[in-house]
């Protein structure tokens, strides 16, 4: 590995991270990092502004650590050639998606686990982001933006768990868009405890020919079961448990994959 383009640190004290990061920039140890690794540890303290002059990082993962305070969304702006950003399972804070939407080359982006972010809308400007393949999210608002939908190379979407915020309980349902035909590349749909989810299963979505796992459960779904989910030859797996919407019974056209329904 070329250590000046990379980054990979593990078991790192927490003590230390602001400190090595504001004294590598200052002596541009490390003006051409590629890659910061500093994921799956017990790092707690606050990410430094500093970080916005790493603007050749194309891979940032800050996942699972014990950061706290807020982010700096504006020093993130500046990191413009990220292609993968794990920062999920944090207590830091910030309106993460002034930072996302700054990212145009950005592929596979999880953000999960971050009760403490200040969640908006998923904006409209999402599908701009035309190069990204996974988006992983949840406690954020439960809502999927039409313009989503022109992702047209995503390949995983998950949003679960995700609830309107204080204030916003009464925002009004939502649903899943029609147009969700056009994500012909996606193979793992969840969309598992939305709140507010509501409407019937677009026959759209069995357009999806390359999908092997869909989870819609814990959501408030109505109408029948499209017979055309039974028609999607790749799908093995699908979770439609705990929706007292849905109605009739099991089209036959399920056949082999009647036995992953977990109804």
């Amino acid at each position: 590995m070329d250590w000046s383009f990379s980054f990979l640190w593990r078991s790192l004290e927490s003590l230390f991270v602001d400190s090595f990061i504001t004294l590598s920039l200052d002596q541009c140890l490390f003006s051409e990092i590629e890659y910061l690794l500093l994921f799956d540890n017990t790092l707690g303290s606050t990410i430094s502004p500093k970080i916005g002059q790493l603007t050749k990082l194309k891979s940032l993962f800050f996942g699972s650590n014990l950061f706290t305070g807020g982010l700096p969304i504006g020093s993130l702006q500046n990191l413009t050639n990220l292609e993968v950003v794990n920062l999920s399972d944090n207590s830091y804070s910030g309106a993460l998606f002034d930072a996302i939407l700054s990212w145009p080359k950005i592929q596979g982006l999880s953000v999960d686990g971050l009760p403490n972010a200040q969640w908006s809308r998923i904006p409209t400007e999402i599908g701009l982001l035309t190069q990204l393949e996974n988006f992983l999210g949840s406690k954020m608002y439960p809502m999927i933006p039409t313009e989503m939908t022109l992702l047209s190379n995503l390949s995983y979407l998950y949003l679960f768990d995700c609830k309107a915020p204080y204030g916003e309980e009464n925002a009004g349902p939502t649903t899943i868009p029609t147009d969700i035909g056009r994500l012909t590349h996606l193979t793992h749909l969840d969309l598992e405890g939305l709140q507010f989810l509501t409407g019937t299963l677009p026959t759209e979505l069995a357009l999806l020919t390359n999908l092997k796992s869909m989870n819609i459960r814990l959501n408030d779904i109505t109408g029948e079961l499209p017979s055309e989910i039974g028609r999607m030859t790749a799908l093995t797996e699908l979770d439609v448990a705990y929706m007292p919407g849905v109605k009739g019974t099991v089209p036959s056209e399920y056949g082999s994959i009647a036995k992953n329904l977990g109804t």
